[in-house]
């Protein structure tokens, strides 16, 4: 998604209407999300090579990444995101060994699992009570966050015993990066998604507002513009 910002201040040229009129306006934006595409011009890879470029606004040739030629480019940007705030916590930590999921709603297997864990990926966003999961890690277990809660609260206790530990990952370097998108490819990973056209971005917008959304959205860009 983008945001609306001066004009001279960002980096991309876009026309919107701005009240109920429909009257089309210019006005700049700065990319703020995952993009997927083909090369036409560039120096570092080749003309036809599938790429993507990440979150950075700004980005260069140096943040942008081979996209392998059999994997569809509608599922390859959301992995520049969500993908690699799971892939580089799962790699940091050496979770290549799934043990066992768990629904956190159910007491019974929350209790059934308690010190059983080596590892733990925690997604959520909201605020949600730590100690509970905690309490699942065997000893010197691992909860890795890459959620974004407005508060952590757990009692060091939760950690003390057991010398278990608390980590956090966003995002990993260009190198990891690759080899995830790399891994992705070879392993046939991917991400679920829902397709939209561009005209539909309002009615996307009201979804997600609503939590009428399954899956990331993605705007095809190209036939878009054919429409």
């Amino acid at each position: 998604m983008a945001s609306e910002t001066a004009i001279g201040e960002a980096n991309c040229l876009g026309w919107a209407a701005r009240d109920p009129s429909g009257f089309l306006s210019p006005y700049k934006l700065d990319r703020r999300h995952e993009i997927a595409g083909i090369v036409h011009d560039v120096k570092r890879f080749k003309i036809g090579d599938h790429v993507a470029v990440r979150t950075y606004v700004n980005s260069c040739q140096r943040y942008t990444y081979k996209i392998p030629d059999n994997y569809p480019l509608e599922l390859a940007a959301p992995l520049l995101c969500a993908g690699i705030i799971v892939y580089a916590p799962m790699k940091r930590h050496n979770m290549n060994q799934p043990d066992e999921f768990v629904l956190s709603l159910d007491e019974q297997q929350m209790k059934a699992l308690a010190n059983s864990l080596d590892f733990i990926i925690d997604t959520a966003s909201r605020d949600h009570p730590f100690d509970l999961y905690l309490n699942l890690l065997k000893v010197a277990g691992v909860c890795a966050l890459v959620g974004d809660p407005n508060e952590v609260k757990f009692r060091p206790i939760s950690l003390l015993i057991g010398m278990r530990t608390m980590a956090g990952s966003e995002t990993d370097g260009t190198k990891e990066t690759q080899q995830m998108l790399d891994f992705c490819a070879a392993k046939g990973v991917y991400p679920k998604v829902e397709v939209i056209l561009i005209d539909y971005v309002n009615e996307a917008l009201e979804r997600l507002i609503k939590r009428d959304v399954k899956y990331r959205f993605v705007i095809d860009v190209e036939n878009s513009l054919k429409v």
